[in-house]
C-alpha cells in the first residue's frame, strides 16, 4: 500500500483533543488506513525574531505523523486571511461584493505554497500518494513538480467551484486555473461542479476535457472526479444516542439549524423565512421555536463582524414582534457547540434547517439525518444549491433566496404525517449509509492511484503576469 501525504491549512492536533469540522474528521479516516504524513499549518505564528526557515516540524504518532509548517504573522495573514478567505471564499460562494483583493495577497498565497512544496520535498519518497485539500493551497501541486516531483498528486476541493463569468472576476483567475492543471486527479463535491470546472476549462483555458472527463495540458493528462464527502454514520449515530438529554427549545415541534456564522449559510434569509412563516400560521404561535446555533469563525475578518450584527439584529426583531413571557420564537446561540452535544440536538429536532446559499457539500444534513429516531424522525428542509441535494433528494428541497419557500416547508415539515416522514427518512438514511466516511477517501485514493504518470517538459509556473 502506497504511503499518504496529506496537505492541509489544518492538521489534526497531536493529542486528538481539538479536532473538528468535517474535512479533518473525514481525513483522520483515510490516514489511519494508510498511514504517512499529515502536513498542515502550525496552530500559531512564527515569532519576528524566528529565523525563517522552510522545515517541517514532525510529532509522530502510531498511525502517522504530523508535521507542521511555519509562517510569519504577515504571511498567515496574506495567505489566509486576505486572499484565502477575502478573495477565493467570496467569490467561489457566489459573493463577488465582498472580494477585498489588498495589496500583495496572490503573491503571498502563492509564496507560501511555494514554501510548504520546499520544506516538504526531503520527506517525499518516490511513491508516495500526495493529496491536496482545498481552496488555500491549490498552487502547491505546481511548486512540487518545479522542485522535479513526479509522484502521483490529487487535489480536493471541498467548497463550490463558481460559474465561469465569476471566476473570469477573480484577480489571477487564469493562473489559478493553471495551478489545478499540476494534479493528476481533481475531486469535486457535487456533479455541477464538474459541469462548471469544464465550462471554465473550455471557455478560460482553451482546454476541452472527454466523455470521461479527462483532459490533456502541458504534455499531461488530468481527470476530473465527483467524489461526495460524508460523515461517520456509526460513530455520530452513537454520539445521538449517547447525548438524547440534550433536547431543541419547542419539544415535540421544535426546529433545529447548526452552522458556522458564514453568509454563505443564508442565516439572514432562513432567519426571514421563519419569520414568513409565523406571520402566515400564527396557530402556532406559542408552539414553533427555531434553534438557531451560529458557531462564530474568522471573527477578525470585516464581513464576518457584519453578518454577526445582522443576525443578531434581525432575532432580536422577531422575538421583539412574536414573542412573549412564556415564548421566544427564536433560541439564539452564538458560540462553539460540541460535536457530541450538537447530535444530540439534532435527534430531537422534529425539522431541520440546512439552507445555504452555496455549499460544497454540507455535512450537517447528514448528520441530522443519522441522528434521527427511524421510529418517529424530524424533517429534513434543504437548500437546492447544497452539494448534498444530490444525494438527499427525499428532503424538502427549498430555494434559499425565496422566503416563502422556507416558510411553506417548515409549515410541511411541522404538519407531515408519521408515514411520510418515515418513508422520506428510509431514503435518506439509505443515501447516506450508502457513502459513508470510509467510501469518500477510498474512491478518491482507488481513482488517484489508478492513474497513470504522465511526463511533462516543465510545469505551468504559478505566478503573476509581468
Amino acid at each position: 500500500m502506497n504511503r499518504l501525504i496529506v496537505i492541509s491549512h489544518r492538521a489534526p492536533d497531536p493529542a486528538g483533543l481539538k479536532d473538528s469540522g468535517g474535512m479533518v474528521v473525514a481525513l483522520k479516516n483515510a490516514m489511519q488506513v494508510h498511514k504517512g504524513i499529515w502536513v498542515g499549518c502550525a496552530p500559531t505564528t512564527r515569532e519576528p525574531d524566528q529565523p525563517d526557515i522552510a522545515q517541517l516540524d514532525f510529532f509522530h504518532g502510531d498511525a502517522f505523523d504530523i508535521a507542521y509548517y511555519h509562517l510569519s504573522e504577515d504571511e498567515h495573514a496574506g495567505f489566509y486571511t486576505r486572499y484565502s478567505n477575502s478573495v477565493i471564499w467570496p467569490a467561489f460562494h457566489g459573493r463577488l461584493d465582498l472580494i477585498d483583493p489588498e495589496g500583495n495577497s496572490f503573491a503571498t498565497y502563492n509564496n507560501v505554497a511555494r514554501k510548504i512544496a520546499q520544506a516538504l520535498r526531503p520527506h517525499i519518497r518516490p511513491d508516495d500518494l500526495i493529496w491536496v485539500q482545498d481552496y488555500q493551497l491549490i498552487p502547491v501541486a505546481g511548486h512540487l513538480r518545479a522542485l522535479g516531483v513526479r509522484n502521483k498528486m490529487g487535489f480536493f476541493l471541498h467548497i463550490p467551484f463558481p460559474a465561469r463569468d465569476v471566476i473570469m472576476a477573480i484577480p489571477h483567475s487564469q493562473i489559478m486555473l493553471r495551478g489545478f492543471c499540476d494534479y493528476d486527479l481533481i475531486g469535486f463535491q457535487s456533479k455541477r461542479d464538474i459541469e462548471k470546472f469544464s465550462i471554465a476549462l473550455r471557455s478560460l483555458l482553451d482546454v476541452t476535457p472527454d466523455s470521461n472527463n479527462r483532459f490533456q495540458r502541458g504534455g499531461r493528462t488530468i481527470q476530473i472526479g465527483h467524489f461526495p464527502i460524508s460523515i461517520d454514520v456509526e460513530e455520530f449515530s452513537r454520539f445521538a444516542h449517547q447525548n438524547g438529554n440534550h433536547c431543541v427549545e419547542g419539544g415535540s415541534k421544535g426546529i433545529i439549524a447548526v452552522d458556522r456564522l458564514d453568509y454563505s449559510k443564508g442565516l439572514l434569509q432562513r432567519l426571514r423565512g421563519f419569520r414568513q412563516f409565523l406571520a402566515d400560521h400564527p396557530e402556532h404561535y406559542g408552539q414553533v421555536t427555531l434553534t438557531q446555533i451560529a458557531q462564530p469563525t474568522r471573527e477578525h475578518i470585516p464581513a464576518y463582524r457584519s453578518l454577526k450584527t445582522e443576525v443578531e439584529q434581525l432575532v432580536s426583531a422577531i422575538n421583539g414582534q412574536y414573542g412573549g413571557v412564556e415564548w421566544v420564537p427564536v433560541h439564539y446561540v452564538n458560540k462553539r457547540v460540541s460535536r457530541e452535544r450538537v447530535a444530540g440536538l439534532l435527534r430531537s429536532g422534529k425539522g431541520c434547517l440546512v439552507t445555504p446559499l452555496a455549499d460544497g457539500m454540507n455535512l450537517v444534513a447528514k448528520e441530522f439525518v443519522v441522528a434521527q429516531d427511524p421510529a418517529d424522525p424530524g424533517v429534513l428542509i434543504l437548500s437546492m444549491f447544497a452539494g448534498a441535494s444530490e444525494e438527499l433528494s427525499a428532503a424538502l428541497l427549498v430555494n434559499p433566496y425565496d422566503t416563502g419557500s422556507i416558510a411553506a416547508a417548515t409549515e410541511r415539515a411541522i404538519s407531515m404525517p408519521i408515514e411520510e416522514r418515515r418513508a422520506r427518512h428510509a431514503d435518506l438514511l439509505k443515501a447516506v449509509q450508502s457513502n459513508s466516511i470510509g467510501d469518500w477517501s477510498r474512491n478518491y485514493l482507488a481513482a488517484l492511484q489508478a492513474q497513470a504518470i504522465t511526463t511533462a517538459p516543465q510545469p505551468v509556473e504559478f505566478r503573476p503576469k509581468d
